[in-house]
């Protein structure tokens, strides 16, 4: 596999180290000193002997340790150890070492992390976690390794392969199911004293106090139930999960039997034709149709992230040092008005403005390389019924005014 590393401090040095044993490692950091050692020396790490603080120092040499993300191309897994306020930024400039293969590993500890990585890629690709590994630094290009732990990583949007399992998993709960229904299995109604029940084995058993009416089906199931029972299990008829979901530590079914089972199944194979003619396939190649606009889809955001890319470098360029740079760009999403606002910064000191017209006015971001845009913010939102705010350099919104009357406002008040 092609690991890509992102910050070359005390635990990324350690992590990229024991990886390249059995990996291609690539490290980027922007500290060109780390980096030199690198390529001079190799990663060098002090394994400490449990107990004794001491041990040797191993030397680890990475595939390629460079400050440019270009010559280390697209990696099947970017692990990133950058720092909170540091860490957009730091994806945004390792966009040439992903593609929509690419997963990215964050086990940076502290709050928000997934989020800053979701500015910047799909949250299909984000896996999220911490670490317990232990290691310092010693001099650029030189870890201690103070010790080993459970690293705990996991995705909130859940990888295809585990839904596959789950899916297979209610399949055959579904099926066997349906198996006992059609064995026509009689169901047996007792009630066991209470030297019988203490003795007996039976789902969700509890202490309870009086007579317990024990159902059980031969061969599928034995619980305490008062409800009511079909004198069969033939007598149910079809049964059908239509959903799931992750309750209390276990997983709740939403089922249905009988007829509304059935009323349930043609009205999916009917969204299913509806879907079918949509997308020109047949009944049994629907999921075949939807991976595929879904890959054009994917394919089609990072061209158009590319695209804009190269749009937000060309009005920067437009920018004069010292001075104010407004640029209004139709159709943004707010993730495009923050990477415009925060381009701009990096071209002049003075204020920068995102702007995209919305169907209920502007959508805006304001920036200020270190300066502070709250109050002019805030002096907008009461101007032009508007609503948003942020931190000192950068705040992001909307209000019901044309671009044209933002740009307006935020020349006559930016001094604020």
């Amino acid at each position: 596999m092609k690991i890509g590393f992102v910050g070359c401090g005390a635990i990324g040095s350690c992590y990229a180290s024991y990886l390249s044993r059995e990996h291609e490692v690539c490290v980027l950091d922007t500290y060109a000193p780390v980096i030199e050692s690198i390529k001079k020396n190799g990663i060098l790490v002090d394994e400490c002997v449990p107990g004794t603080g001491t041990g040797e120092t191993v030397v680890f040499h990475p595939a390629m340790a460079t400050t440019d993300p270009k010559e280390i191309g697209v990696v099947d897994l970017l692990i990133v150890f950058v720092h909170y306020q540091y860490l957009e930024a730091a994806v945004r400039n390792a966009l040439p070492m992903i593609d929509k293969h690419t997963m990215i590993l964050c086990l940076q500890n502290g709050l928000g992390n997934y989020d800053e990585i979701a500015k910047v890629v799909p949250e299909e690709q984000i896996i999220i976690g911490n670490t317990a590994f232990g290691s310092t630094p010693v001099a650029p290009g030189h870890v201690k390794h103070t010790g080993t732990g459970v690293t705990n990583m996991g995705s909130l949007k859940a990888p295809m392969a585990k839904v596959e399992e789950m899916a297979e998993g209610l399949r055959a709960a579904e099926l066997e199911a349906n198996r006992i229904v059609w064995q026509d299995v009689p169901v047996v109604i007792t009630y066991p004293t209470p030297q019988e029940l203490a003795a007996l084995t039976y789902r969700s058993k509890k202490e309870i106090e009086g007579q317990v009416r024990i159902v059980t089906i031969p061969g599928a199931d034995v619980c305490a139930c008062c409800g009511t029972h079909t004198r069969t299990t033939g007598q149910v008829g079809q049964i059908k999960i239509l959903a799931s979901e992750n309750y209390k530590g276990g997983v709740r079914l939403s089922v249905v039997c009988g007829q509304r089972a059935l009323l349930a199944a043609q009205a999916m194979r009917q969204r299913q034709a509806e879907i079918g003619a949509l997308l020109s396939a047949k009944a049994d190649q629907t999921a075949v149709a939807v991976h595929r606009v879904y890959d054009e889809y994917t394919a089609l955001k990072f061209t158009h992230f590319g695209v804009c890319s190269q749009l937000f470098d060309a009005l920067a360029q437009l920018a004069n040092p010292g001075e104010d740079a407004i640029r209004t760009v139709p159709g943004l999403d707010p993730d495009g008005l923050h990477r415009l606002a925060v381009r701009l910064t990096e071209a002049t000191t003075g204020l920068c403005a995102a702007l995209t017209p919305t169907e209920k006015g502007t959508g805006y971001c304001l920036a200020r390389r270190d300066g502070d845009v709250r109050a002019l913010t805030k002096a907008l939102n009461a101007a032009l019924n508007g609503r948003g705010g942020g931190k000192p350099g950068i705040c992001q919104g909307s209000c019901a005014a044309t671009p044209e009357q933002v740009e307006r406002f935020l020349k006559e008040n930016n001094k604020l």
